[in-house]
């Protein structure tokens, strides 16, 4: 006999924790690269993060081709007003200078001369991309 799941919702609210001091809505469940989250049902529906079920729960929905940013700054948080819909790249463009790497995984730093923007904001190096290119040919 197969027992219903609370609904997500509720399993959420019982994971929260205010942080008088700066606002933030902090989820105490599971994380997943310092983000919560949380079984969306059954089996079959997966996981997702918390800040996101949040916001679409909240506000109807996470507009089309939008991120969600924490304005704090605090993957925990799932606070509807420290959220905002944004494009990636400006998501990206807000990251704290802390998580903003200054180099590629090869150890190139990130220059404007070795750094191509792609339209969707990604940041890709240059001399990385021109040995991809060489061994591809």
């Amino acid at each position: 006999m197969s027992r219903k799941p609370r609904p997500v919702i509720e399993r959420v609210a019982a994971r929260l924790a205010v942080d008088e001091e700066t606002g933030c809505v902090n989820y105490t469940g599971s994380l997943s690269a310092g983000y919560g989250v949380i079984g969306l049902g059954g089996r079959q529906d997966g996981t997702g993060y918390v800040h996101r079920f949040i916001y679409d729960y909240i506000f109807g929905g996470i507009p089309e081709g939008l991120h969600i940013d924490h304005l704090c700054l605090n993957r925990r948080c799932c606070n509807p007003m420290h959220l905002e819909a944004v494009t990636q790249a400006e998501n990206n463009r807000r990251a704290a200078p802390s998580r903003v790497l200054t180099a590629c995984r090869r150890g190139h730093t990130f220059t404007d001369e070795s750094t191509y923007i792609a339209p969707d904001g990604r940041r890709y190096c240059r001399p990385c991309r021109q040995v991809r290119k060489e061994m591809a040919a």
